[in-house]
């Protein structure tokens, strides 16, 4: 996968995020619709799985969705593409890593041991993430992994959660969330084991203290 300068943005000191969209993996014929809200929260979640390292780990999440994800009482199977609009990976990933040497040459700037998070979707897709109103108004970023936070995993969160609150206007606490925190902005139904107790307790207190 080739990624050039302009799919990298810094989002605080060593840490920037790498726009894979257009990479993705996507359904065959399904689709994402864009929304038609303003994005005014953020949702966290967890894969659910490990999975592989570095960037086959994003590749291979959205692959799995795209072909084994049920949609409602369809019997054909899969959603319109990766449902995580970012995603964290368990284990640190580092720029050059995924990075060609040239990008490094043609932009003094970009650190080849910055740590690496993905962009998965862009901004003005309604992804099939949380569910309800919340895909409509909301972004996702996605821990990978069963629930158990990695250093890694806190690092780059705490520095999304200011990065997206500037990025999109969001007005905190109201503006960060979870899968399974019960609001009226979510599905009828939540999950209450995503993103997991380690990483809800965190955002719990991340939130009290905006």
């Amino acid at each position: 996968m080739i990624i050039t300068p302009d799919k990298i943005e810094r989002v605080a000191g060593g840490i920037v995020v790498v726009d894979i969209s257009g990479q993705m993996p996507k359904h065959k014929f399904r689709r994402y619709l864009r929304r038609q809200k303003k994005i005014s929260k953020l949702y966290f979640h967890k894969s659910g799985r490990l999975g592989a390292p570095g960037l086959q780990g994003a590749i291979n999440s959205a692959r799995y969705c795209v072909n084994h994800r049920k949609v409602g009482n369809s019997p054909i199977p899969g959603w319109a593409g990766m449902p995580y609009t970012f995603w964290i990976n368990f284990h640190p990933v580092y720029l050059e890593q995924i990075a060609e040497i040239d990008v490094f040459d043609s932009n003094w700037e970009l650190d080849p041991e910055a740590w690496v998070f993905f962009r998965c979707q862009p901004d003005h897709l309604r992804t099939w993430h949380t569910g309800g109103l919340a895909n409509q108004i909301g972004v996702s970023a996605c821990f990978q992994g069963t629930g158990e936070i990695s250093d890694f995993q806190f690092e780059v969160a705490e520095a999304l959660i200011p990065w997206a609150k500037e990025r999109y206007k969001l007005q905190l606490p109201f503006g960060l969330s979870w899968h399974s925190d019960r609001s009226k902005w979510g599905p009828p139904k939540v999950k209450p084991v995503c993103p997991g107790p380690e990483a809800v307790k965190w955002l719990e207190d991340y939130r009290a203290n905006c």
